[in-house]
């Protein structure tokens, strides 16, 4: 039996050859015959014969069927894995970023890069900008187009370099912080440079270090050095040219001292040095035009004949002198005729830091002071009061911890007193006694129970017109720790601006609360919020 013109070409399927003959008598007959010595009847012996002799022909044609399926299912496998493997490629071609504008592609490398924080916290977040690793480097490995932009059409992603000289350089090190030489265009650049903290630096790594200030540092802008010595010396070498250095930030240097004294840096106007060990000296020029100054670690007499040569100052902070220790300075009368900041901050309870801050508060006159923090022992209210009569300063702003309330109350000055900004963990004392002095009390039973606890729904002024002793006092920010009686401090702050509202021309105050979320949820669902908003308060709650 052969294929005849009604099969199909492809897969030779036919209806006569694919159809297997009818089988001659059911299956209990054929076990029958199967199982006893009968013979089939005559008729029974002629169908047999007859499906025997065709089913040759029918399982051939089946087999050859069989092998063409075979073949043709191979085939769609392979057209389907080819169509598999097509489509991504073509989606691929048709992605929307290869569509994007190149201003927004030029916006996500530079917040890639971390362009778009601040220079001292982006070196934080990196190890090394020979780390190949790094994003601004793997964006020119991904496409010729990426790469021409990257290394062509943003130089300003180019001017941020960390170096770890604490450790060998590798060997693409040349080549690599040439390519941010060349690539940065002239820009002004942002350094920052991981030195050893013990041993001096090797014969190697200083040669390269000498040939990278000579090439760049007339193009540094901000300079941060980390980590140990090995620059001291470098740093003050009159060869190298730091004209366009505007601020140094030190931390954690293993160094006695740093001086650019001989070197002639006409632009820098910050400097910051940070400290846990041992006392950095700075010794500026008196040609220095600084104007953001920031010390720690170091004896207060060093503060002070630092400070005394620095006449243009407008920011200076001073934290955490050396533990214990007092050197009284006999340097007075440092005028700082344009000092606006001033912070300082001490950690230590140890009476000897709190006569040191005290010394240098008697040491300074500053008439132009607008903005004050003091995160120190309450016990220096004496010194801060004989400091604001001397130099007849009137703060916009004062900001400290759990002593705020006592500074608050002793400011002598308080008609431009706009903000007042307390911080810290255990500051319930504070936030009660600033509250309370909004205010000079009212001699009256409603205003005497301000200084226990209470609950007010709608309080009832006295009849006597309050004092206002902050008139042009704007907002209150609390970043606080724990509060224990969170209803107990809405219900105060609530009863003290209620009360500022009856004094003329007074303006509601903004609330600021910055608090742990949790705590920050109970704020905003508590009662008392309707109540502030009745009062045209500016409430902003914040959680951490």
């Amino acid at each position: 039996m052969t294929a005849n013109a009604n099969s199909c070409p492809q897969c030779g399927y036919s209806l006569q050859l694919n159809t297997p003959p009818a089988l001659p008598c059911d299956t209990s007959r054929i076990e029958q015959l199967l199982t006893t010595n009968e013979y089939p009847d005559e008729k029974e012996e002629i169908a047999f014969r007859s499906y025997i002799a065709n089913a040759p022909c029918v399982n051939s044609h089946l087999d050859h069927r069989i092998a063409s399926v075979e073949a043709e299912l191979l085939k769609l496998q392979a057209e389907k894995e080819s169509l598999t493997s097509v489509i991504p490629k073509y989606q691929q071609a048709l992605n929307p970023v290869k569509r994007l504008p190149v201003e927004i592609l030029k916006l996500i490398f530079e917040y890639g890069s971390g362009y778009h924080i601040p220079a001292e916290e982006y070196f934080h977040s990196i190890s090394d900008s020979l780390d190949v690793q790094l994003p601004l480097l793997v964006y020119r490995r991904v496409c010729r187009s990426w790469r021409n932009l990257v290394d062509l059409g943003m130089p300003k992603l180019w001017t941020r370099i960390k170096l770890q000289l604490n450790k060998p350089l590798p060997t693409h090190a040349h080549s690599l912080l040439s390519l941010y030489l060349h690539r940065s265009q002239g820009r002004l650049l942002a350094i920052c440079l991981n030195t050893p903290r013990s041993n001096s630096m090797d014969f190697a790594t200083g040669i390269f270090v000498g040939n990278f200030f000579k090439g760049s540092s007339s193009r540094w802008k901000s300079l941060f050095l980390r980590g140990g010595s090995g620059l001291d010396t470098v740093l003050a070498m009159p060869e190298y040219s730091y004209e366009h250095l505007e601020s140094v930030h030190i931390r954690r240097i293993d160094m006695l001292s740093v001086s650019f004294y001989h070197c002639q840096l006409p632009k820098l106007t910050t400097w910051t040095s940070i400290w846990d060990g041992p006392a950095i000296a700075f010794s500026p020029s008196p040609f220095f035009m600084i104007t953001n100054y920031t010390i720690s670690g170091v004896w207060n007499n060093s503060a002070i004949n630092i400070v005394q040569h620095l006449h243009f100052l407008r920011t200076l902070s001073i934290q955490n002198f050396v533990p214990g220790a007092l050197s009284v300075s006999e340097v007075k009368d440092i005028n700082l005729p344009v000092l606006e900041e001033l912070y300082i901050r001490e950690d230590s309870d140890d009476n000897r830091n709190d006569a040191a801050i005290a010394a240098v508060l008697d040491s300074m006159t500053c008439p132009a002071l607008t903005t004050l923090s003091l995160f120190t022992s309450g016990k220096l209210v004496e010194p801060f009061q004989q400091f604001e009569e001397r130099s007849d300063f009137k703060l916009k702003r004062f900001a400290g911890s759990e002593h705020t309330g006592v500074f608050v109350e002793a400011i002598r000055n308080r008609g431009a007193l706009e903000t007042i900004d307390i911080e810290g963990t255990y500051t319930t004392r504070a936030t009660k006694a600033v509250l309370a002095q909004l205010y000079i009390p009212f001699q009256s039973a409603a205003m005497s129970s301000a200084n226990t606890h209470f609950s007010v729904s709608s309080p009832t002024p006295s009849l006597a017109t309050p004092k206002v002793t902050f008139p042009n006092l704007r907002q209150l920010q609390f970043r606080l720790g724990d509060l224990f009686f969170v209803e107990n401090f809405l219900d105060r702050a609530y009863f003290s601006l209620y009360a500022r509202l009856f004094s003329k021309n007074i303006i509601p105050l903004e609330l600021a609360i910055t608090t742990a979320d949790e705590q920050a949820q109970k704020i905003l669902h508590s009662p008392q919020m309707k109540k502030f908003a009745a009062l045209g308060v500016t409430l902003k709650i914040m959680g951490v």
